[in-house]
C-alpha cells in the first residue's frame, strides 16, 4: 500500500513502519532467569569443548562421532551468544535448534563411548556427560523463551498498554 504522499516522505514513513513492524515481530523479550540459564550451559559448554578437544587429541583412536559431537557443543555455545546479545527470534530458534542437535550427538558419543568394542574406547567420561547436560539445558531454556505466548514475551508492551487503559480507560468495539 502506497501512501498519497510525496516520495522522500512515502519512504520515510514506510521505513519507520518497517522498523516498528520489526521490532514487534522480531524482537523477543527474555527473562532474567531465563538469561542466566543460558550464559551458564554457554559457559560450561565452552568449557566441555575445550577440554573435549585435548582430550581427544591424547587419545590414540577416536570416533568421529566424538568430533561431530565437540564442534556442534561449540558451535551451540557460539549460537546461542549471538542470541543472547541480539533480540531476534530467528537467533533464538537458531540456538534451539543448535543445542538440540548438539544434544543429540551428544547422547550418541556417550552411547558409542559407552558401547565400543575393548580397546577402541575408554569409556565415557565426565565432560561428555556434563556436554550432553548442558546442551539439553541451553535447548530448555531457548524453548522456554520461543514458545512464550506473545502476550507475555513484550512486557513493555503490556506495561504501557495497560498505563494506557488506566489512563484513558477500556476502549470498547
Amino acid at each position: 500500500m502506497r501512501l498519497n504522499m510525496a516520495p522522500s516522505n512515502a519512504d520515510h514513513v514506510e521505513a519507520v513502519l518497517r522498523k516498528i513492524g520489526r521490532r514487534v515481530l522480531e524482537d523477543v523479550w527474555m527473562s532474567g532467569r531465563a538469561r542466566a540459564f543460558a550464559v551458564m550451559a554457554m559457559a560450561t559448554l565452552v568449557g566441555v569443548t575445550t577440554v573435549g578437544w585435548f582430550g581427544l587429541a591424547a587419545e590414540a583412536t577416536t570416533s568421529w562421532l566424538s568430533c561431530i559431537a565437540i564442534a556442534l557443543f561449540g558451535l551451540a555455545a557460539l549460537v546461542s551468544s549471538v542470541a543472547v546479545c541480539r533480540l531476534r527470534f530467528r537467533w533464538r530458534c537458531a540456538a534451539a535448534y543448535v543445542s538440540a542437535i548438539a544434544a543429540v550427538a551428544g547422547l550418541g558419543m556417550v552411547w558409542w563411548h559407552r558401547t565400543a568394542p575393548p580397546g577402541s574406547s575408554s569409556g565415557p567420561s565426565a565432560w561428555m556427560v556434563i556436554g550432553v547436560l548442558a546442551a539439553v539445558i541451553l535447548n530448555l531454556a531457548w524453548l522456554s523463551v520461543i514458545l512464550t505466548p506473545s502476550e507475555r514475551s513484550q512486557p513493555d508492551m503490556r506495561a504501557a498498554s495497560a498505563s494506557a487503559q488506566v489512563r484513558c480507560g477500556p476502549q470498547s468495539a
